[in-house]
């Protein structure tokens, strides 16, 4: 009698055991995979097909991204510096774009661009929107260029 009372206070004891909790999901990837030049293939701007305005490339570094492009007439323009958040364990990732700074009475401004990125290989595809909700998905193919 004592060696079933002693299973079945041991079955009775593991049952009542704590679930653990998930495990955190790895990030499909990293800010500083983003890190470098990325040359601009195709850009659209609220749905109204690819605009290109000339040679433009993105530059990534240290969390922030700055926007380039080389004009016709080979003048450079640079966009305003933006800080980069990321949440690589969201499929698709998470990107935020925030831009802040202050005028000369000192009062801050800026956005946040709010998107969604996807890293394959070689390949980034963003989407985002400024000042709205976040896009609901990525569409496009990677493949191409």
């Amino acid at each position: 009698m004592p060696r079933r009372l002693f299973c079945l206070l041991a079955v009775g004891t593991v049952g009542f055991a704590p679930v653990p909790p998930p495990k955190a999901k790895a990030p499909a990837f990293e800010l500083k995979a983003l890190e470098g030049r990325w040359k601009v293939v195709r850009c659209e701007v609220g749905g109204a097909g690819p605009r290109t305005l000339g040679n433009e490339t993105v530059h990534v570094k240290g969390g922030k991204w700055v926007e380039v492009t080389v004009l016709r007439d080979g003048s450079t323009v640079k966009s305003v510096t933006y800080t980069l958040s990321l949440d690589a364990t969201r499929t698709p990732a998470v990107l935020d774009m925030t831009f802040r700074a202050r005028d000369e009475g000192g009062h801050l401004y800026g956005h946040t661009r709010n998107g969604l990125a996807v890293l394959k290989g070689n390949r980034l595809m963003v989407v985002h929107t400024l000042g709205e909700k976040r896009p609901a998905s990525v569409d496009g193919d990677l493949s191409k260029s």
